[in-house]
């Protein structure tokens, strides 16, 4: 059970030697403990489960992300808030979305001069200047995904 219990705390990132020792001392495990060598030789990440897939879309739809807040800004001229982490995030994890329609980057140039740009991230695929104009998704609801670029 302890050996489960340790391979659960490291599903997406293989853990160094460092890290299991540091967790099996705080543990203060005195019997049947793991040695931590043997935790970091055994490690595999998780399977996906089909679930992590499923709360995405749910979170996507709804705009309703684990973790996350949307909290008044601090920063003066700052209009929309800041998003806030609640918790810890382990290293992979999808944190929130921002979708939209893809076009080039010199299409969204243009968007901006004429609209504005609310909603816009540019990005680079390989070769590809590209953007994303997420203002047509929820042009009614400030989205986590366009907040995360400003806070």
């Amino acid at each position: 059970l302890r050996r489960r219990h340790l391979m659960t705390k490291w599903s997406k990132q293989k853990p160094t030697l460092d890290q299991v020792q540091r967790f099996l001392w705080r543990s203060r495990w005195s019997k049947n403990c793991v040695p931590a060598g043997e935790v970091v030789r055994r490690w595999a990440p998780s399977r996906p489960t089909g679930r992590e897939e499923t709360d995405v879309a749910r979170y996507v739809g709804g705009q309703s992300w684990a973790g996350l807040v949307i909290a008044e800004s601090q920063r003066p001229g700052a209009g929309r808030g800041d998003l806030t982490g609640t918790r810890d995030f382990s290293q992979g994890s999808v944190i929130c979305d921002y979708h939209g329609r893809l076009v080039s980057a010199s299409e969204g140039r243009q968007i901006l001069g004429t609209e504005g740009g609310r909603g816009l991230f540019f990005s680079k695929s390989g070769d590809q200047d590209l953007c994303v104009d997420a203002q047509p998704c929820h042009p009614h609801i400030t989205t986590f995904g366009r907040l995360i670029n400003h806070s």
